[in-house]
């Protein structure tokens, strides 16, 4: 997928995302059908949204890039082709497609990645809070599930440089 649409640098980042998603590489999800919009989290790169989908009860994290340009535009197209790779693995939140919101500048949109909430803490943050109570046999389960997530992009040809360790949150490690 990232290698046919064309990442010229005269391009508006926008008409990449646009292209994407005209080829059916990415799935687009109208923003108007999103509810209960929450912000949930923040770095200096990003922001993250908890939000429903059409008044229901399912979530999904809305997540908006504080810097949107060329690179941040080749970055969002690149996590799409690492999740195809994937096909979906238990351990990792699944990447589902993109919305758009209007920004205050009326030419580009304001894009958002639709993803998987996962209800929880991050694993960085679980292991650093929790570490040390954690038995011998949860510290063996959750070294074998991360070996695990790692064998299989392994598998994909994803090499550890591609894997966010954010990505991988507790709910969806079984102790």
């Amino acid at each position: 997928m990232y290698d046919k649409i064309k990442l010229q640098d005269d391009k508006n980042p926008n008409e990449w995302i646009e292209e994407a998603i005209s080829k059916n590489h990415i799935k687009y999800y109208d923003y108007k059908h999103f509810t209960n919009i929450e912000k949930i989290g923040n770095n200096s790169f990003e922001k993250v949204y908890r939000a429903n989908w059409k008044n229901s009860e399912q979530c999904f994290a809305l997540k908006s890039f504080l810097n949107f340009n060329n690179l941040t535009v080749k970055e969002i197209l690149h996590e799409f082709e690492l999740q195809r790779k994937v096909d979906f693995h238990n351990n990792i939140i699944h990447l589902y497609g993109i919305t758009a919101k209007e920004s205050l500048n009326s030419q580009l949109k304001k894009y958002l990645l639709v993803m998987e909430y996962v209800y929880g803490n991050s694993l960085q943050n679980y292991i650093k809070e929790t570490f040390e109570n954690l038995t011998w046999e949860d510290k063996y389960k959750l070294a074998y599930q991360l070996t695990c997530v790692v064998s299989h992009l392994h598998d994909k040809g994803i090499v550890h440089g591609d894997l966010v360790i954010l990505l991988l949150l507790l709910p969806l490690i079984h102790l």
